[in-house]
């Protein structure tokens, strides 16, 4: 739903992306209401959504896809503005959940792979990987970034983790060539 209540973007199994009028009660008029979040020119059938989370504050959406990628879409033109993970880059188990950071630069995505990701979205690249004995099954980030907390299968409550950029300076010299084990 955007900022004036006006539209509601919605997302499906079979790769499409639809832009809704509240006052139309129907698909936004032209044609740019419809969209297809699979690659450009992939072959092969459509790509489906699994998971779906909205930054209100600048109308982007992160979508989890059935391939493992993760999309941003831009919520008022309706259009791809980053595509993470795709091509054996990003995760190799379902997206079980996804989240922005409160500023919208980051974006955290949990996976069946027993992994969580942390992609920066003005750039699309993995800026941390991080594992876990039992997968996360939800991922939620305080609202002052700080702090993440973890759901995860099996478990009873959930974790909280400091993010050490807080605390410390962090040198990034590209993606994470391994997961940091977080259950050692």
């Amino acid at each position: 739903v955007d900022a004036l209540r006006r539209r509601l973007v919605s997302v499906s199994a079979d790769g499409v992306a639809l832009a809704w009028s509240f006052r139309g009660h129907g698909p936004v008029p032209g044609p740019r209401h419809r969209l297809h979040l699979g690659a450009p020119g992939a072959p092969g059938p459509p790509v489906g959504a699994t998971q779906f989370c909205h930054l209100p504050d600048n109308d982007l959406a992160g979508v989890a896809l059935a391939d493992f990628s993760v999309v941003v879409l831009d919520c008022e033109a309706l259009r791809v503005v980053r595509r993470m993970g795709a091509g054996g880059t990003g995760h190799a188990g379902r997206i079980s959940d996804l989240c922005f950071g409160p500023d919208g630069r980051r974006l955290y995505t949990a996976s069946a792979d027993r992994s969580l990701r942390v992609w920066d979205v003005p750039t699309g690249q993995c800026v941390d990987w991080l594992s876990f004995r039992a997968p996360p099954l939800s991922v939620s980030v305080s609202p002052t970034g700080e702090f993440l907390a973890t759901a995860h299968r099996g478990q009873v409550g959930f974790s909280v983790w400091a993010d050490r950029s807080f605390f410390q300076t962090v040198y990034l010299d590209g993606p994470p060539a391994a997961a940091t084990d977080m259950d050692t």
